[in-house]
C-alpha cells in the first residue's frame, strides 16, 4: 500500500485562495491539515483550532495584530473552515457531534469513509456534492 498524496494546498496559502477557492477543495484541505498534522490515534477527531492555527502560519494577514486583537480575517476565514467541514459532513467523511441543540466543534469525528478517502490518495474524488 502507498502512502496517501497530500491534496493541493493552494487554497490555504493565501487570503485570497481562501475565499475564492472551491469549497471542495478547501474541504479536501480542511480533512488532510486536520487528521494528517499530528500522530495517529485510534479515533482520529478533526479539530477547526488546530487547522486555523495552521493556516495561519502561512497567511499573514490571520497574524494576530496584538496580544489583545485578534486579525479581522481571523473569523470569516474560520466561518468558511466550517463551511467546508459542512461539505465534509455532507458526504459523510466526518460527523459533527451535537450537544443538545448546539454543536459541538470539538467534536468532528473522521468516519470509516473519511479514512478510506485519506488513505485512497484521493479526498477530492469522495467530495461529490
Amino acid at each position: 500500500m502507498t502512502a496517501p498524496r497530500q491534496p493541493s494546498l493552494a487554497c490555504v496559502a493565501s487570503l485570497p485562495a481562501l475565499y475564492e477557492s472551491d469549497l471542495r477543495d478547501l474541504a479536501a484541505a480542511v480533512l488532510w491539515l486536520g487528521c494528517t498534522s499530528r500522530p495517529p490515534q485510534p479515533a482520529l477527531v478533526l479539530s477547526i483550532d488546530e487547522v486555523f492555527r495552521t493556516i495561519r502560519q502561512g497567511v499573514p494577514e490571520l497574524q494576530r495584530a496584538s496580544i489583545l486583537q485578534a486579525s479581522p480575517h481571523a473569523q470569516p476565514v474560520r466561518n468558511i473552515l466550517y463551511e467546508a467541514v459542512q461539505v465534509l459532513e455532507h458526504n459523510r467523511l466526518v460527523l459533527w457531534r451535537y450537544r443538545g441543540s448546539e454543536r459541538v466543534s470539538e467534536e468532528i469525528s473522521l468516519t470509516r469513509r473519511g479514512q478510506t478517502a485519506i488513505m485512497s490518495g484521493d479526498i477530492r474524488a469522495y467530495l461529490t456534492q
